[in-house]
């Protein structure tokens, strides 16, 4: 399977972080380089909706250019006729059981789902029907959107949506389409991590720490949502049997891992 991280070239600290990880749990990665803040207006500046992403969504140039670069991953797998592939944005902290899940040639496809998270922020789940996965780990139904793009597994049909979805940018990389659209699941406990401070991920220094609102995302009125809300069986599983998940504290960026550091120092002259 195909995993594809998104990061800036310039920072070759996190480039070091990702390839200790493939190291370590005997993977490859593919390098997608992301686009800067700057490289919007002069690169992909008719590439976005500005109309709708900062009049109605108030997105930060910042923000434009993440959901850019993960736009252009997409673009990458569809050029490669791939029927899967998994994301990773540069901050990601791999488990063991990601490994597994890769080696073991696991997918969504495999439990009837289009898009599978690894990596989540606070979401809500159907809790009445929980599915074993690996060991220790449970699948389950997404019934809401959950912000975080760390890490994710996407099928063909997840992915052509997305393509559709991003062809013109409008919202933020988490999320440009309904996850309820769609048979989307996670995996739970993580098997992807993320730091728990936002000065420590890809935008959350430049968002200011502030989560925005799932529903600054949706772009039709707000009536009609509440309207098509009522006719979508996972709004009534929502209501139901829908159990929160919570977010994790307390993950520490991994470059305070002693190993970790050791490898950078010894090829931060690599090129």
């Amino acid at each position: 399977m195909e995993i594809f991280v998104i990061g800036l070239k310039r920072e070759r600290q996190r480039r070091l972080l990702m390839e200790y990880q493939a190291k370590k749990f005997g993977l490859k990665f593919n390098y997608i380089d992301a686009v800067t803040p700057q490289e919007v207006d002069s690169q992909h500046h008719s590439r976005v909706d500005w109309d709708i992403a900062r009049g109605r969504n108030h997105l930060r140039k910042v923000e434009i250019a993440c959901s850019l670069s993960h736009a252009i991953a997409y673009a990458e797998i569809r050029r490669r006729g791939l029927d899967i592939a998994i994301i990773l944005e540069d901050d990601a902290i791999l488990t063991p059981e990601f490994a597994k899940f890769v080696k073991d040639g696991m997918r969504p496809a495999n439990y009837s789902a289009d898009m599978m998270l690894f990596a989540y922020g606070e979401g809500v789940v159907n809790s009445s029907n929980p599915k074993k996965i690996l060991s220790n780990h449970s699948r389950y139904t997404v019934l809401d959107t959950p912000a975080c793009t760390a890490g994710y597994c996407l099928e063909r049909r997840a992915l052509n949506l997305l393509l559709e979805k991003t062809s013109r940018i409008q919202t933020s990389a988490d999320w440009p389409i309904d996850m309820t659209s769609i048979n989307a699941e996670l995996i739970y406990p993580r098997i992807v991590h993320h730091p728990s401070d936002p000065k420590n991920t890809s935008i959350g220094s430049d968002r200011g720490h502030k989560q925005k609102d799932r529903k600054d995302f949706d772009h039709e009125p707000f009536y009609k949502r509440k309207l098509l809300k009522l006719f979508k069986r996972k709004y009534y599983l929502k209501k139901l049997f829908g159990k929160k998940i919570p977010i994790e504290k307390g993950i520490l960026p991994l470059v305070d891992d002693e190993d970790v550091r050791s490898y950078i120092s010894a090829h931060s002259g690599d090129e």
